[in-house]
């Protein structure tokens, strides 16, 4: 069971922002990707279901609050493209500073959540990486290679 005395806001990809030291820029560039972004992805930035999911993964990997805290800004970050999906396992492995192997447990525990909205993220981060994103949104051939996660598994 998680600290009552926690900020709950540590799981809400759309309010972690407040608690980091991310500026108002940031966050305004954040809110208007959103605006741009399809309505799934707001709604799974915005849905109780999705803060729900993201505690039990900080619970399940043991993620002290500002880990977990930067895992949702991880989350937030891939969702809105602002983070490249490939580069997720090392930044969680970074950021968090978890073993590599964590990061990757953990990168596929987050894989699961975007499943909601995992079309549209997809097709966002084609439209904002289209130079890392080899063969492009119809590939389904092309490999999955070094900390990059497929996003169709």
């Amino acid at each position: 069971m998680q600290n009552p005395t926690i900020d709950p806001n540590i799981y809400k990809p759309a309010e972690v922002s407040y608690l980091t030291n991310e500026s108002t820029e940031f966050r305004d560039q954040f809110y208007t990707r959103i605006k741009k972004a399809p309505e799934s992805i707001e709604i799974f930035l915005y849905a109780r279901d999705t803060h729900e999911a993201i505690r039990s993964i900080c619970d399940r990997f043991q993620l002290a609050p500002t880990q977990a805290m930067y895992l949702t800004c991880i989350i937030r970050d891939v969702a809105v493209a602002l983070t490249y999906y490939g580069d997720m396992p090392q930044e969680i492995q970074t950021r968090l500073d978890v073993p590599e192997d964590k990061a990757k447990q953990i990168a596929q525990a987050v894989t699961e959540l975007y499943d909601f909205a995992l079309e549209d993220i997809k097709k966002l981060q084609v439209q904002t990486f289209p130079d890392r994103i080899k063969g492009g949104p119809t590939s389904s051939t092309a490999p999955n290679t070094g900390n990059v996660v497929d996003l169709r598994k």
